[in-house]
C-alpha cells in the first residue's frame, strides 16, 4: 500500500516538474489544463488531465490537493467540468 502511495506521489511530481513547468499555484483546473497544453504534453496525459473531476473555478494548491479533490469527487458521485 504504502508503495503505491510513494509512487503516485513520485509520478506527480515528475508530472508536475516536466508538463507543468511555469504555472502558478494556485490554479483551476483549466489553468492547469492550458499551462500542460502550452508545455507541449502529450494527448494521453492531457486526457487524464482533462478527466479530473474537480469543481469548476476552484483553485488548488497542488497537484496532490488536485488528485485527492478528484478521488473524493469520484467517490461522492459528483459530476463536474
Amino acid at each position: 500500500m504504502f508503495d503505491a502511495v510513494n509512487k503516485l506521489n513520485d509520478g506527480l511530481k515528475a508530472l508536475g516538474e516536466k508538463y507543468l513547468e511555469g504555472l502558478n499555484w494556485p490554479a483551476t483546473k483549466e489553468e492547469l489544463i492550458a499551462k500542460a497544453i502550452e508545455n507541449k504534453t502529450p494527448e494521453g496525459v492531457l486526457n487524464q488531465l482533462r478527466a479530473f473531476q474537480l469543481k469548476d473555478g476552484k483553485r488548488y494548491n497542488s497537484l496532490s490537493e488536485i488528485t485527492k479533490a478528484d478521488k473524493y469527487n469520484k467517490a461522492q458521485g459528483t459530476t463536474t467540468q
